[in-house]
């Protein structure tokens, strides 16, 4: 396609339909938390760089601190994404079908689908992962070092979004070695100048860990933020589901078909005919199978979430586009059934995750509430509505506050005024943990939010507690019933009197060897020593430990199985 301007069109005006649905449903947790960075600029935060925070401000900051300004944001980066994968595919000379397949798949693939509607550290990386894609094709086809100094500036945005950036320069190196001769780029000083740029962009998360005992590139060597902990071994099986869920079943099987393709490709790489096409080919092949290969390996022992194979999504398809418009061409009629059998799931499952209230309801699905989408941003403001008439009524001396960091991100979010809610963080490091600032002899109120109620809520810090305050008060837990389902669960506790942190308690213990190792997951002792440990202690100073709440946490009793059907 010569003149891309009626695809950039298209592209314009699907994504503006997206944002209009895109308001339909409220923030989810992890949105609220990236917002809440946005409130507080810093150079780096504890579990990634400090793009996602930047971009938010940038549209907060020119729409304000409400839902059209985020969805705004999101949507514009789905938008950006689009248009630099598309303008790649009019390097390597797709015709007008091939780019229509494209256009489809990015449109369609769930992933991208729901996932351009959110506004998480992935939008901007997105951006700079399919900026980077385009100016390095563009580079390897043109020769121009204005390219390379682009890439370069994508490269360094990308990093300060998510460090997973690294792997798209990994990508480039594995091609710099099947490419030899490509090597010669290192003898002009306008490759180092381009790298430079990298290295001065990503400079601030840079100076935050120097300041920070290095806790940003600790908390990504070991995925010690959200996700990512040894809850179970071999995890390989609920990582592939995800996939196949975010690609949809069809372009799940394409995507494993392409990806042995590659391999393919990759071994009998000595005997193809080299030009610039078929090296950018090479690199876009190399860049949708790194990060996919490093996470299946990962997977055994860790827990992947869905959405950080991502970008390896935005290579892939332009090599979907290019298999479809095969099939088509040769006017084999069961496989094109097939493809559009493909896209057609693909609508269905888009469909299903905006109506999916309306078609549970009018169709009597016995789904469970939450694996129903539309469920899953229902009930945070009513909660924390409830919880503010409850606090001003009965505990007015208490501020609020939360155990977990999306618990206090969206209730700050729904609160009036939005004010800043702080987060203990009890057993779990995130950025909270550089923001918390409890006053010893203040009360507080203290909230814990269900998202998944399909059981009793399991909560493991009462026992922490009776460390922290001089006497602690429990309610009752309350559900949220929406359609007849329950579809959230939350319960309060009055704290009064702070008197120190649960930190320094729980150190000694450990330094003591009294239960070293048994609060990490994933580092418990056997069974027996645990058990032995626990004997040999029955309380810590003036501080009662409860071993029957501990114990259960520790042998992950309570732990949430919910049911897919109620």
């Amino acid at each position: 396609m010569k003149n891309p301007f009626s695809g950039i069109l298209i592209v314009f005006f699907f994504y503006l339909l997206k944002f209009f649905l895109s308001l339909t449903f409220d923030l989810i947790p992890d949105e609220a938390y990236y917002w809440e960075w946005s409130r507080k600029l810093d150079f780096s935060y504890y579990d990634q760089g400090p793009g996602v925070a930047y971009y938010i401000y940038f549209f907060t900051k020119l729409f304000g601190d409400n839902l059209i300004a985020l969805r705004l944001a999101s949507n514009f980066a789905g938008f950006l994404t689009t248009i630099f994968i598309f303008l790649t595919s009019s390097l390597l000379n797709f015709s007008k079908l091939a780019q229509t397949f494209l256009l489809f798949i990015l449109f369609l693939i769930p992933g991208f689908f729901t996932g351009s509607m959110l506004i998480m550290h992935d939008s901007p990386l997105l951006i700079a992962w399919s900026g980077g894609i385009y100016f390095f094709s563009k580079y390897i086809k043109e020769r121009k070092d204005f390219d390379l100094y682009l890439l370069f500036l994508f490269v360094g945005l990308g990093a300060l979004s998510k460090h997973t950036m690294v792997f798209f320069l990994i990508s480039i190196f594995i091609w710099l070695i099947l490419f030899r001769d490509e090597f010669a780029i290192f003898k002009s000083y306008q490759s180092y100048l381009a790298i430079c740029i990298t290295a001065l962009v990503i400079s601030p998360i840079i100076i935050w860990n120097t300041q920070n005992n290095w806790d940003n590139i600790d908390a990504i060597i070991n995925l010690r933020s959200a996700g990512g902990v040894n809850v179970k071994k071999f995890n390989t099986g609920s990582y592939l589901a995800g996939q196949i869920l975010t690609l949809s079943p069809g372009f799940f099987l394409i995507g494993i078909g392409l990806f042995f393709q590659s391999l393919k490709n990759l071994i009998q790489f000595p005997s193809i005919e080299i030009n610039a096409s078929t090296k950018i080919r090479y690199f876009l092949g190399i860049n949708a199978l790194v990060l996919p290969i490093f996470f299946l390996i990962l997977s055994i022992q860790k827990v992947i979430q869905a959405n950080w194979v991502f970008a390896s999504y935005l290579p892939l398809s332009i090599f979907m586009a290019e298999f479809l418009e095969k099939i088509i061409s040769k006017h084999q009629k069961k496989y094109k059934i097939l493809i559009y059998i493909t896209f057609l799931i693909c609508a269905l499952m888009n469909v299903f995750s905006i109506l999916s209230v309306p078609i549970v309801k009018n169709f009597n699905i016995p789904l469970n509430s939450h694996y129903v989408p539309g469920y899953r941003t229902e009930g945070f403001k009513e909660i924390i509505k409830e919880i503010e008439n409850f606090r001003n009524t009965k505990y007015s001396d208490a501020e609020l506050i939360a155990n977990r960091y999306q618990d206090a991100a969206i209730g700050s979010w729904f609160a009036d005024g939005k004010p800043f809610i702080q987060s203990f963080n009890i057993l779990q490091k995130n950025q909270y943990n550089y923001w918390l600032d409890i006053k010893i002899g203040k009360n507080y109120l203290l909230y814990y939010i269900e998202e998944k109620p399909c059981q009793k809520s399991f909560i493991f810090f009462q026992t922490f507690l009776k460390m922290m305050f001089e006497e602690v008060i429990e309610f009752p837990e309350k559900d949220i019933i929406v359609d007849g389902k329950v579809i959230k669960r939350y319960q309060v506790w009055y704290l009064k009197n702070y008197k120190r942190s649960w930190v320094n308690p729980v150190r000694d213990i450990l330094q003591k060897d009294i239960i070293k190792n048994s609060l990490l997951i994933g580092l418990r002792d056997s069974e027996e020593e645990y058990l032995e440990k626990l004997k040999s202690m029955k309380e810590y100073g003036d501080t009662q430990i409860d071993f029957t709440i501990l114990d259960s946490y520790m042998n992950r009793k309570g732990e949430l199985e919910c049911n897919i059907f109620d």
